[in-house]
């Protein structure tokens, strides 16, 4: 019996390395551009694709499924916290709730609303 021990010690390491290895990114549908980027886990993800919409003075995000590549949402995001756009070089992306796209450091886009409105600009 003892001498199981140690490989049931090492199987059970193993089973639990390989559980907490990070998923990889799905196949990408042949909608969802090159530049979008996979953010997801264990029960699923999408694809986020943000820019920097200068003229708007915010970012243009659309969010797609990650299996199908259909749009989940489209349209203008500022943060939360400021109402400013983030710059392409700190977009990087946490999650997307149906709404909020979050990213590193607690940082939240928006969906930016039409002045007089509480419907998102562009957003679906």
């Amino acid at each position: 019996m003892s001498r199981l021990l140690p490989v049931f010690a090492l199987v059970i390491g193993i089973l639990v390395a390989l559980s907490c290895q990070r998923p990889s990114p799905p196949e990408r549908p042949l909608t969802v551009p090159p530049a979008a980027v996979w953010v997801g886990g264990d029960k699923g993800g999408c694809w986020i694709d943000c820019t920097l919409a200068k003229s708007e003075n915010a970012n243009r995000c659309t969010v797609y499924d990650e299996r199908t590549g259909e749009v989940w949402a489209t349209g203008l995001y500022v943060q939360k916290s400021d109402g400013e756009p983030v710059q392409p070089a700190n977009l990087t992306y946490n999650f997307f709730d149906g709404e909020v796209i979050g990213l590193t450091g607690g940082r939240l886009l928006v969906p930016l609303l039409r002045a007089g409105t509480d419907d998102p600009d562009g957003v679906e």
